[in-house]
């Protein structure tokens, strides 16, 4: 299949290719050939394109360096073999679960899939706004296959690209119309210079409520997007990767719920993934103060405490073993938390992420909401 994006497709092309470790190409990305390598700031003096982390999400490099300089994308997605793509999602699934003697495939009631991309290259500009819709089409097509080998127990959660509203509205409704994907998912760093609560996005969130799915906020590693844990401050991957991920989050849920988006979308449900949860209450309760403060003043539209909009429509993702979240309930948030295993990160507890988690000192009924409860009720599972 072929997308286009705004430019003939006659002309000469160099190309780029999306592949995984395993050798499965995800999509082809053609530039016409008709300029300077070195001119377009997206690209490295390499012709190299880095779209995410090389060992389960897809990478993204040029075969030979891009020479492109005027903005239009064309991307492919062909499968060279899917019987790569499906071995390995039934290895993803064997590694999480039990195997099933008969089918080889774990026994795993349901699980979304998100894995992350950046949709953001390695120099000083994020990538044209057809180029990062190109990409994020591409990738759920990719997602979508790789779904297939378990359709009952495996379900994408879409990348979306916010760069370009009406695209990403575009593809919202086609992820879940024809791939029938769970939920959507984006960094939670600003685009464009755009906060989240910004009205140019109401279109999307609105979408989003329509449909009934959730938006996952799900950061990830260095790019040249803002980020609130700034690199060049930060010395070492070990001082990034313990604030980048918590903080990324707290600035999309205060600006989230700040920014108005909770109060004029009450049934849109967001969530704030990979970042820890044991800042949330602490969050809350800090905004809750300003909001009684100086939030007449500034946020007049709020009717709610921070509070009661994240109860009513927010959640966020415990880690398997995050003792630091066992006075969640407390705050009233034991139906906002669902479990994350984190899986294929370094920090992962495989193979007993599972077994840590059922050991943290959370009752019962607490266990069975943030395992499954909460998590059907945020991607709309029945019970």
């Amino acid at each position: 299949m072929r997308f286009e994006s705004g430019y003939p497709t006659d002309y000469p092309r160099n190309y780029l290719f999306v592949t995984r470790m395993d050798g499965y190409e995800i999509a082809r990305f053609d530039h016409p050939a008709n300029g300077d390598p070195t001119s377009r700031s997206p690209y490295s003096p390499e012709g190299r394109l880095w779209i995410s982390k090389p060992y389960f999400d897809p990478v993204i490099s040029f075969s030979s360096a891009p020479t492109a300089t005027s903005p239009g994308a064309v991307m492919t997605y062909r499968p060279t073999s899917p019987r790569l793509s499906t071995g390995c999602a039934a290895h993803l699934l064997r590694r999480q679960g039990n195997a099933d003697q008969s089918s080889h495939v774990a026994r795993v009631s349901r699980r979304v899939l998100q894995f992350v991309q950046r949709l953001c290259p390695s120099q000083e500009s994020p990538p044209p706004n057809d180029l990062a819709a190109a990409i994020a089409k591409a990738y759920n097509d990719w997602m979508c296959d790789f779904c297939k080998v378990a359709p009952d127990r495996m379900y994408g959660a879409a990348i979306v690209a916010p760069h370009d509203v009406s695209s990403a509205v575009e593809e919202t409704r086609r992820i879940v119309k024809e791939l029938g994907f769970r939920s959507i998912l984006m960094r939670p760093n600003h685009v464009n210079g755009r906060k989240w609560s910004d009205l140019y996005y109401d279109p999307l969130w609105e979408e989003c409520q329509k449909l009934n799915i959730p938006v996952g906020f799900h950061e990830a590693g260095r790019v040249f997007l803002p980020q609130p844990a700034l690199s060049e401050f930060i010395p070492s991957f070990t001082m990034f990767n313990t604030l980048s991920f918590p903080m990324a989050n707290m600035l999309a849920c205060a600006d989230m719920i700040y920014g108005g988006v909770m109060e004029r979308f009450p049934r849109l449900k967001v969530a704030f993934l990979e970042g820890n949860c044991s800042w949330i209450p602490w969050l809350l309760w800090r905004m809750g103060e300003y909001a009684e403060l100086t939030g007449a003043a500034e946020h007049p539209e709020l009717r709610l405490e921070p509070l009661e909009y994240f109860q009513r429509q927010c959640w966020g993702a415990v880690e398997c073993d995050e003792v630091t979240a066992k006075n969640l309930p407390d705050f009233g948030l034991e139906d906002n938390i669902v479990f994350s295993t984190d899986y294929p990160h370094l920090d992962v507890k495989y193979p007993h992420a599972v077994e840590t988690f059922l050991k943290l000192p959370f009752s019962n009924q607490t266990k069975r909401k943030y395992l499954w409860d909460n998590c059907a009720r945020l991607y709309g599972f029945g019970s």
